[in-house]
């Protein structure tokens, strides 16, 4: 079981690298840092190399932004433990998303959140 296991991961690993390889060639470079998937380079990745489609570039473009029929009710939620564990780095990334004009502040709704950690 652990053999197939780590064939399994390699084979995925080489994909990964072939995967790799073929953006290098298309003319796309792994950037390190911070970077976005709301910036040129990523837009033209998706459109070009991946093949995004209208709504995922428009997503890419200006936000997820949801055709509610209505306006949702009244709502407020306790924040996952990863978030409450992570809370500076959540306001610090929630101001970012206010700011970039990507998240809206509305008094009647808290939706709950989580920290993906490394």
């Amino acid at each position: 079981m652990f053999a197939v296991g780590m064939a399994g991961a390699q084979r995925r690993r080489q994909i990964r690298q072939r995967e790799d390889h073929r953006a290098d060639l298309a003319g796309y470079k792994l950037r390190e840092g911070k970077t976005s998937i709301h910036d040129d380079s990523s837009k033209d990745f998706m459109a070009n190399y991946i093949g995004a489609g209208t709504w995922q570039q428009n997503v890419l473009e200006a936000g997820c932004m949801p055709n509610f029929k209505e306006l949702p009710g009244k709502f407020r939620a306790n924040n996952n433990k990863s978030a409450s564990d992570n809370m500076p780095e959540v306001r610090a990334k929630l101001q970012e998303w206010l700011e970039g004009g990507h998240v809206e502040e509305v008094p009647w709704c808290v939706n709950l959140l989580t920290v993906a950690e490394n």
